[in-house]
């Protein structure tokens, strides 16, 4: 009995979608598309293009099918871990135009990837395909390439979020989570006119200590930045 019932559970996780697939993405345009300014001199990430990557994952089914959707509000239950115990990883990645063939290019990609998947890792979070999830970047960014300034030192600022949606209060492994991506087109992350950028090392607050999440993009690594520039 106890290995009919430990087979059954492996041919469970076998099914299991270990990664979704950029080929099968589904693509929603948008109906009301969001009025692009000029110039982005707003400040940096309050501008933001008409859609977004959305893509599940929960341990059973495994990754659902990726979508690209309009931008918009997500729901999320107030009890998930993500928002409970900041059960959630982010990374960053520039699209820039270039102004001689007039193309997009993304700066390292592959990079900023790597680090989203060790990040998750860390944080319990599931694994997922890098190559396949570039993919799907790339074809948000086609899909949104007006959106990409063209002046000297602006880009697409594009950000990556994988949390859990796991709706419970308990401490263990996350059963539910998702991967969104939002796009924004920025200039420079320091103003004209701003003076020079001071550092401060204080000892009281450590962003990374040894064995903590130094390496990792998860919540809460900006906020002691913040807090000190405050």
């Amino acid at each position: 009995m106890l290995r009919h019932v430990a087979r059954t559970s492996l041919c469970r996780v076998s099914r299991a979608a270990t990664t979704f697939h950029g080929r099968v993405l589904d693509i929603e345009r948008t109906s009301v598309p969001r009025q692009r300014a000029s110039r982005y001199t707003q400040t940096f990430g309050n501008v933001f293009t008409d859609h977004m990557f959305l893509v599940d994952w929960d341990e059973r089914a495994g990754w659902h099918t990726p979508r690209i959707l309009p931008h918009g509000p997500m729901d999320l239950p107030p009890t998930c871990k993500g928002l409970q115990y900041s059960v959630q990883a982010f990374e960053s990645v520039k699209a820039y135009r270039c102004n001689q063939s007039d193309c997009v290019r993304l700066f390292r990609p592959e990079l900023h990837l790597h680090r989203l998947a060790y990040s998750a890792e860390r944080m319990t979070l599931p694994s997922f395909n890098i190559r396949e999830l570039l993919q799907c970047i790339k074809t948000l960014v086609r899909l949104d390439a007006d959106w990409v300034p063209a002046e000297d030192k602006h880009a697409l600022y594009v950000r990556m979020v994988l949390l859990s949606t796991d709706e419970s209060l308990d401490v263990g492994p996350s059963r539910r989570a998702r991967l969104f991506v939002v796009c924004s087109p920025v200039g420079p992350y320091f103003s004209r006119g701003r003076p020079a950028l001071s550092l401060l090392a204080p000892r009281k607050r450590v962003r990374a200590p040894y064995g903590g999440f130094g390496s990792c993009m998860v919540r809460g690594v900006r906020m002691l930045s913040s807090s000190s520039e405050a």
